[in-house]
């Protein structure tokens, strides 16, 4: 990364925006800088003065205030001369003065600084988030100052540029991510990552270099087709590409455990449009267009993240059969996506603007007031603690009994909570209480929850846990377990069915190796393996008897019936899910049953039970009724059902009079039923509109909730529920 530092010239050349008032104004503040920096160098060697001055342009290139620009002149002269705020007062007013006084309260902030340190570094941060609550242009003059730091930080030893380039990741590319600043996000944790890890961010830079031209050959071949479209719906939108930055492309390869090419060929598009109605009705376009990817769709215009960020996100399968992303947003979201408060406040100076769900700035500094109040006499080293883990939007932080911390993505649970603190904790966990109040594991934890873990004497993790459980690593060990549980327990339910079938064909084996010769002749290595394949019906046992015969040389059995072990699994499994091992449990996705739907049970080779719908509209699976019914059990959903599955998948299909702005309401009324939509697609019908939506339930009371919800909606006209394919 190469930039360039301006003279004082080229910065007052590059304000004639401001008025001449305000030109003044900086000008003074430049004047009074530069007398207060004389003679003093930085270490690249040039005078002070410049400093200072980048750090007015990056301000004022951000449109900012006079005043925020003049702060960026004046930010260093308390530190670092012998002017004092009430000079500066004097000369400039009190609203500059208590922005240079505040940006200069984090000026002795160290990160690596030892406990004698520690408890001035606290305070001195307290009352750089007081200034920031007082005054957020605070916040954006220290993030500028941060920023031409970094970009200009060669000229350091190798262990200042670790410190500050640490302090950075750690600290300031959270606050700019906090507040929604995205470009100063980006390019201050690509400075850090360039400094900390440089032979990786060489790596990734040469291969983003090199398959440049044709990643933009490739995102002309998405925009085009788009283009088209939006012109042919009368859709006046910008359409452009979306580049990954270095430090994105790395941290997502690490969390993904994939190649960095594989993350950098990720296509990526954004499209801008006039009105929030447009938004969702380019959403449409592209799902009508485009095959759809399930679970890649989030709705952050009806639910705007912590920072204010708004967006429409969804996955589509592009050209070539490549997964594109794509987002979609109106000019105003498009302005608080880059630059957060700097644009709420200069959408709050502007007149008539239409922006009307922006960043709002009580909710945007509510953050700081919850610390300040929550860490009001916590010691030094925790208020610090706390503070950096707090600025993640996506992590939140919960105390063990003892008083430690514990990070979390957020959304997690307190069974992510117990395999953070310890991988035996998680697996022995059989309840939760938080803040003294037991409940479910599914319970999501809040940042500053206190969680108490409830064990059980034995490992025992649920399937359902996959459903719920936020950490990576964690369900990887979940999975893990449960697939040696179930190795175990197909390897018992064959033992069983080996046992009972052989007492019945009178089978003997008083010869191990007749036997052993046996397994051989069916290339099934040992006893377990065997047993195993019976279990999970990947080998009937009449392939067994057929094998003792062909041994034996004996003539074939009169018995025809090769399903007889269907019979026996229903003897070992009952009839109730919760009696049947959630491991050999699957779903039909030709009907989707969901708990209430009345239900059968069809035993399969080598996938255990099949639960489909008695009313299953599939063809086979009545002919199957009819043909084969000692396969099919009567089963019965578990009370409270819910505690089956996380979720169960649904579709519907829904007839609308007109398509305008109905994917809007709809999507809105999944969002205020607090039900999850994986998958919306709305077209235009001869008659009207038609609509397939896709979310996940945990009863059939909620389908019918759904269902109720939207009948309300003035254009509806009828709904119906879809089912899948036929198996």
């Amino acid at each position: 990364m190469k930039y360039e530092d301006y003279t004082a010239e080229e910065f007052f050349d590059r304000i004639r925006s401001f008025s001449a008032e305000d030109r003044e104004l900086i000008e003074e503040a430049y004047r009074f800088a530069d007398t207060a920096h004389k003679g003093q160098k930085r270490d690249s060697g040039e005078p002070y003065i410049t400093h200072p001055v980048n750090v007015a342009w990056i301000l004022a290139n951000m449109k900012t205030d006079a005043e925020s620009v003049a702060a960026g002149l004046l930010h260093d002269v308390l530190e670092d001369t012998d002017r004092t705020a009430v000079d500066i007062e004097e000369r400039f007013g009190a609203s500059i003065a208590r922005l240079v006084n505040g940006v200069t309260n984090l000026q002795h902030y160290t990160y690596s600084a030892g406990q004698s340190h520690m408890k001035k570094q606290a305070e001195n941060f307290r009352k750089f988030l007081l200034s920031v609550v007082d005054d957020f242009r605070v916040l954006i003059i220290k993030m500028a100052d941060r920023l031409h730091n970094m970009r200009t930080l060669d000229y350091l030893s190798r262990s200042r540029i670790n410190r500050i380039a640490s302090e950075t990741l750690d600290i300031y590319a959270p606050l700019a991510n906090r507040f929604g600043l995205a470009k100063m996000r980006w390019e201050l944790e690509d400075l850090s990552f360039k400094h900390l890890m440089p032979d990786t961010y060489k790596q990734i830079a040469m291969l983003v270099n090199e398959k440049k031209e044709a990643r933009e050959r490739y995102i002309d071949m998405v925009l085009d087709p788009v283009r088209t479209l939006l012109e042919n719906a009368g859709i006046q939108a910008v359409t452009t590409g979306r580049s990954k930055h270095l430090y994105s492309i790395y941290r997502k390869s690490i969390h993904r455990d994939t190649p960095f090419e594989d993350i950098y060929d990720l296509a990526a598009i954004r499209i801008i449009v006039g009105s929030i109605e447009q938004c969702y009705e380019v959403l449409g376009i592209l799902h009508r267009n485009f095959e759809p990817i399930e679970h890649r769709f989030r709705d952050y215009i009806a639910r705007p993240k912590v920072n204010q960020y708004q967006s429409l996100h969804t996955g589509v399968i592009g050209p070539l059969g490549r997964m594109v992303e794509v987002q979609i947003r109106t000019h105003e979201m498009h302005m608080i996506a880059e630059e957060g408060l700097a644009a709420h406040w200069k959408y709050k100076e502007s007149q008539g603007s239409s922006f009307t769900n922006g960043a709002n700035f009580d909710e945007q500094l509510g953050w700081i007031r919850s610390i300040l109040t929550q860490q009001a006499s916590a010691p030094a080293s925790e208020f610090l603690e706390f503070v950096k883990m707090n600025l993640y939007p996506e992590i939140i932080i919960a105390i063990t009994p003892e008083g430690d911390y514990i990070k979390l993505p957020k959304g997690s649970t307190p069974v992510d909570f117990a395999f953070a603190v310890h991988t035996q904790l998680g697996f022995k966990t059989i309840g939760a209480r938080i803040n003294g109040k037991f409940v479910p594991l599914r319970t999501e934890l809040k940042t500053g929850d206190r969680v108490e873990v409830i064990t059980g004497s034995s490992p025992n993790p649920g399937k359902d846990w996959l459903e719920f459980m936020k950490s990576s690593r964690a369900r990887q060990k979940v999975r893990s377990w449960l697939r040696r549980r179930e190795l175990e327990d197909a390897i018992q339910l064959g033992k069983e069915i080996f046992e009972k079938r052989s007492r019945k064909a009178h089978l003997k084996f008083p010869d191990a190796e007749e036997f052993h010769a046996i397994l051989k002749l069916m290339k099934i290595t040992d006893e377990n393996q065997l047993y195993a394949r019976l279990g999970k019906g990947t080998l009937l046992f009449t392939d067994f008897e057929e094998a003792v015969r062909s041994h034996r040389d004996e003539p074939p059995a009169d018995e025809t019936d090769m399903e007889i072990e269907a019979r026996e699994i229903h003897e070992f499994q009952g009839v109730r899910i919760g009696q049947i091992d959630s491991l050999l449990i699957h779903y039909a996705k030709c009907c989707n049953p969901v708990p209430g739907d009345q239900i059968l049970g069809y035993t399969t080779r080598g996938r255990g039970i099949t639960v489909h719908r008695v009313d299953c509209p599939n063809k086979g699976f009545r002919k199957l009724i009819e043909d084969e019914k000692e396969r099919i059990i009567p089963l019965q959903w578990d009370s409270p059902a819910s505690n089956t599955r996380q979720g169960f998948s649904v579709q519907i299909m829904v007839f609308a009079k007109s398509n305008r702005n109905m994917l809007k309401e709809i999507v809105n009324t999944f969002s205020r039923l607090h039900i999850e939509l994986t998958q919306a697609r709305m077209d235009k019908d001869v008659d009207g509109a038609k609509g397939w939506f896709t979310f996940r339930i945990q009863h059939r009371n909620e389908l019918e909730q759904v269902f109720r919800a939207l009948r309300k909606l003035p254009k509806i006209l009828h709904i119906e529920r879809v089912t899948g394919k036929n198996e």
